[in-house]
Formats: C-alpha cells, structure tokens, sequence
C-alpha cells in the first residue's frame, strides 16, 4: 500500500478537529461565569460529552457501511464547525449547550470513523503506530486550546473568538480531506442493526478489548479528577498550584503520543504495549508511598506516557482481529469510551469512604485490566 503524503495530511488534520472538544474544559468555566450557572448546571456540558459516544457510537458504524468512511469522517467535522460556528452568532445560554451537544455528536462520529479511515490508506504493519501519531495531533489541539482562549482574551478581549478559529479550522480541514484521493473501503460487513454490532461483544477477544477502553479511559479522566484533590490532601498544596497536577498529566500524555508513534512503528509492538503498561501501573502504586509534591508529579507524568501507545495498541487489535468488520469494532470501541463516565463517581465514593488510598486504589484496578490486556491480549 503506497500511501500519498496529502492524502495523509488531510487524514490528520481531521485528527486536529478531533481535539476541539476538549475545549469545553476552560469553556465551561466561562459560560459558568457569564451566565451565572451553578456548579451542577455547568457540571452538564463536560458530561454530555460522553452521553454522545453511549448513543451514537453504533449508529456511526451503520452510517459507515452506508455512505463510507471519508463521508463520515466529512459530516463530523462539518458537524463541529456548525457546533463552533453557533456561539459565535447566538450567544445565548441554550445555543451553548446545543452547541455543545452537537459538539459531543461530532466527536463520536469523529472517533468511531477516523481510525478505520486511517486503516484505508496505510499498511497494517503501521496501524498502531498511525493511530498514536493521529492522537499525538488531536494532543496538540488539546494542548493548545486553553493557550488560544488566553490568546483571544489578550488580542481581542472575548474569548468566544476562540470559536470563530475553531470553524474556520474545520472548513479548512474539511476542504482538505474532501479534496484529498481516499479510495472507498470494500466492506464485506453483514451487520445492519445494533443487535448486529453489539453480538461482536460475544467474541472474547472483542470483549476483552472493549473492556479495555473502558477501563482506560476511566483512568485518564480518573486521574484528571483526582490528582489535583490527591495534591491538595496528600502533599499540601494549595489549590492553584495543586491544578497543575492535571496539566503535568496533559505534557506527559502529548509528549508520549509523540515517542510511542515512533516506538510502535520502529519496536515490537507488544513489547512497547507491555512496557508501557508496566510503567503505568508501577507509577500510579508509588503514589501510595510518597507526600512529596515533587515525586507525585513525577508518577503523574511517567505514568501519562505510556496511555495514548496502549489505547492505539487496542484499536490496532481490534481491527487486526475483525479485519473485515473494522467499521463495527471502532464504534463498539468507541462506545466504550462512555466509561470515563463510571470510573470518577467510584472513585469519589472509595475516596469518600477510604481517604486517598481508596481513589488511588481504583485507579490501581483500571491499569492492572489494561496490563492484563497487554500481556493476554497485546500479542499478535
């Protein structure tokens, strides 16, 4: 498979529309502010986020078998310009949360689509490490988002026109792949309802895997949450300091996307999966044997480098195992992203009853199902 450089361009960049929705954390607490909300009511725009991969990771599957990949991957990002065209125009506080729940939508589409896209103009051999280099863009995006409001604030004195950027990203983004030569996908898929897409959980290897994400995913919003509160009551640090916890997480995890591309693309590729999850789990249990500030943030950032090579390790298998319902394993996978939902509440709940031990603890549980994964199920 000869794989053209624009075609591949254009493929990422809608790995970069893939970021934009990880504006609505420093969004959130602007519409909080400027539309006097309290915490529960502003508590519903990060969570809808993940209501959005429960319903339409499926369906998205579906639509792929339908229209194709490229068309998918086309309408989720028309979808997240739309979404961050809308505050622009209408700022008013129900325009903001449909904007935000079409924003949810695209980004279901957008990941459930984008990885078996990615498997339509690259090898499998290079698979993984596509996938990871693809979240190390969507890491970029992520990262600079907060930078770009802070930007809009200073040049312009609104933030909102950090939204205006966002669209005009996404037109870009979206000339660009429809313009781009892709080659629609020969899809022998037989799967025409949710039934169809939901007895692959049947296959062991499948269910694994998709277990996998949940538990992953819980603990990267896990430790987002509970870090900053874990510097607070175990190291002593006040809670404008203590927020740094969450952006030293945020570098590892970008920083590692970068290195595990190359690693998985230059490495054996278990190993590197073996590896990394080891170095996850080990860094998380020595966070039960220090109050020092310093070394907590040290076990925060080795621990982040490894999370993006394992959640690309498991679509990879994924896809290797299923290689002819590729569309239906990435939106099976992709809904289970909604598990970043059920792991912060558990640990809420164990800290509640258990102190720091107990939140840490159920971090503990996520990564030992994930190494688990790598070690029973990584292999090839």
């Amino acid at each position: 498979m000869k794989t053209n450089k624009v075609t591949l361009l254009s493929v990422f960049s809608a790995f970069l529309v893939m970021g934009f929705v990880d504006i609505v954390g420093i969004a959130t607490n602007f519409v909080k502010e400027d539309f006097k909300l309290s915490e529960t009511v502003a508590g519903f725009l990060p969570s809808m986020i993940f209501l959005w991969f429960f319903v339409f990771s499926l369906p998205t599957a579906l639509l792929m078998n339908r229209i194709g990949r490229k068309n998918t991957v086309l309408l989720s990002i028309g979808l997240t310009g739309i979404a961050m065209l809308l505050p622009m125009l209408i700022y008013t506080k129900f325009v903001v949360f449909a904007a935000f729940a079409l924003l949810g939508i695209g980004n279901t589409i957008i990941q459930a689509s984008l990885n078996p896209l990615l498997s339509n103009i690259v090898p499998q051999e290079k698979l993984s490490s596509s996938i990871s280099l693809g979240q190390f863009t969507k890491s970029i995006a992520s990262f600079l988002g907060p930078i770009l409001v802070s930007a809009m604030v200073a040049w312009t004195g609104n933030w909102k026109y950090v939204f205006l950027a966002y669209a005009v990203s996404s037109l870009l983004a979206f000339i660009l792949l429809a313009t781009a030569s892709v080659e629609r996908e020969s899809s022998t898929s037989t799967a025409l309802s949710f039934l169809d897409c939901l007895a692959l959980l049947k296959d062991g290897h499948i269910f694994a895997l998709f277990i996998g994400v949940v538990m992953l995913v819980g603990f990267d919003v896990g430790i987002n949450v509970r870090i900053p509160a874990h510097l607070q009551q175990v190291c002593g640090m006040s809670l404008d300091k203590a927020g740094y916890g969450s952006s030293v997480y945020f570098l590892g995890k970008t920083l590692g996307a970068f290195a595990g591309a190359f690693a998985l693309a230059r490495l054996n590729p278990t190993w590197v999966g073996r590896i990394s999850a080891v170095l996850m789990f080990l860094s998380i249990a020595a966070l039960l044997m220090t109050t020092s500030a310093t070394l907590v943030l040290v076990c925060v950032f080795t621990a982040s480098l490894g999370v993006v090579a394992v959640f690309s390790l498991i679509f990879g298998r994924a896809f290797e195992h299923l290689p002819s319902k590729t569309n239906e394993a990435s939106s099976l996978l992709v809904m289970g992203v909604s598990g970043g939902a059920l792991i912060p509440p558990i640990m809420g709940f164990m800290t509640t009853q258990y102190g720091a031990v107990g939140g840490i603890s159920v971090l503990l549980i996520t990564l030992a199902y994930t190494l688990g994964i790598m070690l029973f199920k990584g292999a090839k």
